[in-house]
């Protein structure tokens, strides 16, 4: 049975998607981190496209008069694989390839997290094997690794949805410097529209519910063994509702009539499965801990087909604070005296204004910088 999923894998057509030739930054990474690291993982929320860009990479590499028989493909989620671990599944492949132990090999192993005790497994096959790890996974608990099996053996890429200029490019969109005022329309699509590939091609809303049912079924309710399903249904749309205004545990508690303890354990799962972000006020730690979250849906196509949005600036300051995100950069919000700022980075103040002008409270803090359209959003992307 297993050499009929490797005979599957190892011999289906490659992707081929003309889009992917512009996300070349993404396969350079790839290339030089694996080139790094006996591990790479590929991590963000489903659908970003992260076995596609693998596969890409592979053709790249086959092109380039790689042996094809290096590489390997598997499904860790392959219902047929439950009962089978990362150490026989090598096995098999070099069988089936005729390949000798010292041979290299790039293992690409899709949803690593299905797997039973990968972590222990996968720093095994690091220290004892000729083996390249590539793994796959939309979860973050990938990262934690409680037992520090993978330290100093992996290195981690973050496969973003689109920003805009890749939007721009998947779209055919050629904005010349003298069609400049076509920009903040297109703009406008983008903050409709979102960055998730598949949804960008097709602008199919089915698409959209799809992968949040996904991501709330697979990632949260089975992944976690989660019994009261509907309450993490209604705390997701409660949170896509509130998306980036402060809420905190005890009025969500109120809402929903469950603990906070059960909350809060909700909270980490979406955060996990990357569907939202949570952002803390700015001060102490207890003052962290203790003060109301503000927290960020992932891209804005979820908010946009699961529930509209009613104000295109926050559908700005969502898309500002994603871009920022991706900067790796620790990011709290501002609050005194009944008036909040949208960022606090570095000790420097952000305000997200989409042709807004400050109000009389916010203009009383002088050290506020505003972030207005999209000059300022391509600046964050850049720094």
């Amino acid at each position: 049975m297993l050499s009929t999923i490797l005979q599957y894998n190892l011999h289906r057509d490659g992707v081929s998607l003309w889009e992917f030739t512009q996300r070349d930054e993404y396969l350079s990474k790839i290339n030089s981190m694996v080139d790094i690291m006996p591990i790479t993982l590929l991590v963000w929320m489903r659908r970003v496209w992260k076995t596609t860009l693998t596969k890409m990479w592979v053709q790249e590499q086959i092109a380039q008069w790689e042996d094809p028989r290096k590489f390997c493909f598997i499904s860790c989620d392959h219902y047929l694989l439950q009962t089978y671990t990362l150490f026989e599944i090598i096995n098999e492949v070099r069988w089936y390839l005729k390949l000798k132990t010292q041979d290299p090999l790039v293992m690409i192993f899709d949803e690593i997290t299905y797997m039973s005790d990968y972590h222990q497994q996968l720093k095994n096959i690091a220290d004892l094997w000729y083996t390249q790890i590539i793994a796959l996974s939309s979860q973050s608990s990938v990262l934690v690794d409680q037992k520090a099996f993978l330290t100093w053996r992996t290195s981690t890429i973050e496969v973003f949805p689109l920003n805009f200029n890749e939007y721009v490019t998947f779209r055919w969109l050629d904005i010349w410097p003298a069609d400049r005022h076509l920009r903040k329309e297109y703009f406008e699509e983008y903050m409709r529209d979102g960055g998730i590939p598949e949804y960008v091609l097709t602008k199919n809303p089915e698409v959209i519910k799809e992968i949040v049912q996904d991501i709330i079924n697979k990632d949260i309710l089975i992944a976690h063994n989660v019994r009261e399903k509907q309450v993490v249904k209604d705390l997701f749309l409660l949170l896509l509702e509130r998306n980036g205004k402060q809420m905190s545990l005890t009025k969500i508690k109120n809402i929903l009539w469950v603990s906070i303890e059960t909350l809060s354990r909700y909270m980490t799962y979406f955060e996990e499965s990357y569907l939202f972000s949570q952002v803390q006020r700015e001060g102490k730690i207890n003052e962290r801990i203790r003060n109301a979250k503000k927290r960020y849906i992932a891209d804005t196509w979820i908010k946009h087909v699961m529930t509209w949005w009613r104000d295109i600036w926050f559908a700005y300051e969502t898309v500002c604070f994603n871009a920022r995100r991706q900067k790796k950069k620790t990011i709290y919000y501002w609050y005194s005296s009944n008036t909040e700022i949208d960022r606090s980075i570095e000790w420097k103040l952000y305000e997200s204004k989409y042709g807004q002008a400050l109000s009389d409270a916010q203009k009383e803090i002088p050290w506020v910088t505003v972030l207005d359209w999209l000059d300022w959003y391509e600046k964050i992307v850049s720094m």
